[in-house]
């Protein structure tokens, strides 16, 4: 997947092929197993980067140069999380773009080609609950983010005042954020 995360177009030259993602956008391209050279320019002929990329497997073709989160968690039964939550590197605190997220396992991302290493892709949601099997206790389950997706997921809707809104406009801010 090749992913702009940027709020302008990007620009994309892997070996002499060129693609243009939009704003915000992803493509998804075949690539062989190998060495690239990678270039990734706005409209305004800003480099963005200027490298070279080994592809050995799936994964994301980080084009704008930012970083990605993985978030790990566990699914069990309430009563079991402080049995396996050992099995997961939670941090204290964890800062995204300035906004705190507590006792969580996030990892950061922000190479060139990211090797696919989750179970839920950018485009995907991640599950609220999952399906055990007959033997399983717990099942670990990872996805990749962009920053503002992250956001979106853990619902934080900034500096917004709800004190003097009405259960209407409440709801409106919620379902446009």
């Amino acid at each position: 997947m090749l992913d702009n995360n940027l709020n302008e177009s990007l620009n994309i030259e892997i070996n002499k092929t060129t693609y243009s993602l939009n704003p915000n956008s992803f493509e998804e391209i075949e690539l062989k197993t190998g060495n690239y050279n990678f270039l990734s320019y706005t409209n305004n002929n800003d480099t963005i980067q200027n490298t070279s990329i080994n592809i050995n497997d799936i994964g994301i073709i980080n084009a704008s140069n930012t970083r990605y989160i993985l978030w790990t968690d566990i699914f069990c039964e309430e009563e079991d999380y402080g049995k396996y939550k050992s099995k997961l590197n939670l941090q204290d605190t964890v800062l995204v773009d300035g906004l705190e997220f507590i006792n969580i396992d996030f990892k950061f991302l922000n190479n060139p080609f990211i090797k696919k290493n989750w179970d839920i892709g950018l485009n995907e949601k991640m599950p609220d609950s999952t399906t055990l099997g007959k033997e399983d206790n717990f099942k670990i389950i990872s996805k990749i983010y962009r920053p503002k997706d992250i956001k979106k997921e853990f619902n934080y809707l900034g500096d917004i005042d709800f004190t003097d809104l009405t259960e209407e406009e409440i709801i409106n801010v919620l379902e446009n954020r």
